[in-house]
């Protein structure tokens, strides 16, 4: 019975949009078809800008990322993982047609209702081990310093603004740079 009331409603309603949209006449119609269009080339474009803008940056980061240790190389790489997630997110989120989609499920049998609790149940699952991740990648995340390349006797250091000296390939701690020479410790 729910379902034949609610069938009747939707039939209901569809009539009555068809009954306004033919009041409105088919230059109305026409028009609002091509404001959708411009709106829908709007978003496009505008992702499209986002997507080369992002695209700038990562080369930008990438040429910071040479002359910087090792530590800071793994935030930038972690930086951008948490980026594209929010990315993703924001795309499920203007998702229309998922939303769409929740009246026609309501009739769906019962099968369809089960692999939709077991994707939600996937996606929960996934959603835990990415937690999981990303308090094993900060357990095993370095300290971001900021350092800056110099030559003392020929061979190439990292140095901090605190004067710690660091070797440049392995980002080990090597001394302190008093101002005129590197102390071992």
């Amino acid at each position: 019975m729910r379902k034949m009331k609610r069938e009747l409603e939707e039939e209901e309603a569809c009539k009555e949009r068809k009954a306004e949209e033919e009041k409105k006449g088919p230059k109305a119609r026409k028009n609002a078809k091509k404001e959708e269009k411009k709106e829908e080339e709007k978003k496009e474009e505008k992702k499209e800008e986002k997507k080369e803008e992002k695209k700038e940056e990562e080369k930008k980061e990438e040429k910071k990322e040479e002359k910087a240790p090792k530590a800071r190389k793994n935030v930038k790489k972690e930086e951008k993982k948490e980026e594209k997630k929010e990315e993703e997110k924001k795309e499920e989120e203007k998702a229309p047609k998922a939303r769409k989609n929740t009246k026609k499920e309501e009739k769906a049998p019962k099968a369809r209702k089960n692999t939709k609790k077991e994707e939600e149940k996937k996606e929960e699952k996934k959603e835990e081990e990415k937690k999981e991740e990303k308090k094993e990648e900060k357990k095993d995340e370095e300290e971001e310093i900021e350092v800056e390349e110099m030559e003392y006797e020929g061979v190439k250091y990292l140095r901090s603004v605190k004067g710690i000296v660091y070797d440049i390939e392995t980002s080990e701690e090597i001394g302190r740079w008093d101002g005129k020479r590197v102390i071992a410790e």
